[in-house]
């Protein structure tokens, strides 16, 4: 009897799922720990979104939901902070991960086109 090798490795399928499984934790977590911060509880600030606001930008198709983006670029590390901001007329995602090195990388993603517009490592 030959044994059989796929059984014991985890299919790409399998491993994609484990991945996205583990982001949609840590962004559950992230989004009970800290209230999610997508700068929708003040309405003091032009460029701050409502929770309405930002239902109806996805439902319209105007952005793309964060966890498709997330899942899209396939970022290092544990999702930290996550942010929807209005700026210079774009929408505009503020993201913080924290990867296994401990370093932070933030990333500006577009909302709408999800093209990431700039990544730096926060000191």
């Amino acid at each position: 009897m030959t044994p059989n090798i796929n059984a014991a490795a985890p299919s790409v399928q399998h491993r994609l799922f484990r991945k996205t499984a583990m982001i949609l934790a840590t962004l559950g977590m992230t989004l009970a720990l800290t209230g999610f911060s997508m700068n929708a509880h003040s309405s003091s600030h032009d460029d701050d979104l409502s929770p309405k606001e930002v239902r109806e930008l996805l439902q319209a198709g105007e952005i793309q939901p964060l966890l498709t983006l997330i899942a899209q670029h396939n970022f290092d590390g544990n999702l930290l902070d996550a942010e929807l901001e209005r700026e210079d007329g774009r929408l505009i995602y503020e993201l913080e991960f924290l990867n296994e090195q401990g370093e932070v990388w933030e990333y500006e993603v577009d909302a709408a086109s999800g093209e990431i517009l700039q990544q730096e490592r926060d000191d």
